[in-house]
């Protein structure tokens, strides 16, 4: 039995589909045991004999499983599905299996309900599992390859999300285009309250176009190319680093907002549901796109590390079998990890639209020169 988070949901966050590829690898590789899987909250696979073990694949903080955070009920999930005693779960969770964590307190918990001699196993440090098995990592070895590996990923990513962005942006523009066909004054404030948003540098670069579609002079360029042109309001630290998953959040929100106005402007009944395929069919081509570069990443950096490992720098494991109720010591806090490190003029550079891109793919929408 393998257990996990559903990772298909509908996202544009990427460190979320990137969390979803590690684990739909990792369920993949245990797949391949003959082991079958199931989402936390579905009850359709139960729990197998020794010599098989079953399986929980998951994130962690500070000890605490943040998939299942309540012990006693996932305790309960297990039971339901007909773990017993001399049976083992393997808790695939950064820091589960550290004294006082998830494992000892699910463990515990078993133990209340009668499941006495159930081994629940958890990684006493960080933990990954690719298609080439665990990888319990105390301390993150890194070469020259590693750091490659890395870098080429977050470059997939930049690539991906621009190309994303693209499609947000095109889609907007055709819908904007027949929307004007309706009446012009209600799209140009949505498109000019749109522009009056953006950051005061990129502001001044639509400025011309905003006059112009104030005064109606080829109104639908000059809202397309204030869309077309438009840039993110970064969100950044006091050193100037941009906050990555915080602006990228922003940003896609604007302009899915942007989009699905101007969707319903140009088709009252159906412009809803029209600005959710066109978001989803973006989302999906985002994911694939990411789907795409893991296998090299997950080669690259997570096995690479594997070669690189010393015995002081590999994580452990620890297993507590359910018995009697034991204390709990407080859990020490776990480092997170951070996305890249960039100034504002870094993330603009790597994130800079093709203009000529987002202008064919308008017309391959059918949007026309509006």
């Amino acid at each position: 039995m393998i257990l996990h988070r559903p990772y298909h949901e509908d996202s544009d966050a990427l460190t979320k589909i990137k969390d979803d590829l590690e684990t739909q690898e990792t369920v993949a590789a245990l797949r391949a045991q003959g082991l079958q899987d199931d989402t936390f909250d579905g009850y359709a696979v139960q729990a197998v004999r020794p010599p098989l073990k079953n399986y929980a694949v998951g994130h962690g903080i500070a000890g605490m499983m943040i998939d299942q955070p309540l012990e006693d009920r996932f305790a309960a999930n297990l039971a339901a599905r007909g773990i017993q005693g001399g049976d083992e779960i393997v808790l695939i969770v950064c820091f589960a299996g550290e004294p006082g964590g998830a494992a000892q307190k699910l463990a515990d918990e078993l133990g209340r309900l009668g499941l006495v001699g159930v081994k629940v196993t958890g990684a006493v440090h960080f933990v990954h599992w690719t298609s080439q098995g665990a990888l319990p990592i105390k301390r993150y070895p890194s070469n020259d390859a590693v750091r490659a590996a890395e870098r080429g990923y977050t470059k997939a990513e930049d690539n991906a999300w621009k190309s994303y962005v693209t499609a947000l942006k095109a889609a907007a523009a055709v819908h904007m285009a027949t929307a004007l066909k309706h009446g012009e004054d209600i799209v140009v404030a949505r498109v000019l309250r749109f522009a009056g948003a953006r950051p005061d540098d990129n502001r001044a670069k639509l400025n011309a176009a905003m006059t112009a579609a104030k005064t109606g002079t080829n109104t639908g360029a000059a809202l397309r190319d204030i869309i077309m042109r438009s840039e993110p309001d970064y969100v950044y630290d006091s050193k100037r680093i941009v906050l990555r998953p915080l602006s990228h959040e922003r940003w896609s929100a604007e302009l899915r907002a942007l989009l699905t106005d101007l969707s319903v402007l140009a088709d009252p009944a159906g412009g809803a549901i029209r600005a959710e395929t066109d978001i989803t069919e973006a989302r999906d081509a985002l994911r694939n796109s990411l789907k795409a570069a893991w296998p090299a990443y997950s080669s690259g950096y997570l096995d690479g590390m594997r070669a690189l490992l010393t015995p002081d720098a590999t994580g452990e494991w620890a297993s507590y079998t359910s018995a009697a109720v034991r204390s709990i010591a407080p859990p020490p806090q776990q480092p997170t990890a951070q996305p890249p490190q960039r100034t504002l003029e870094e993330t603009r550079a790597a994130e800079a639209l093709d203009l000529d891109e987002i202008d064919a793919l308008i017309r391959e929408l059918g949007g026309g020169d509006g």
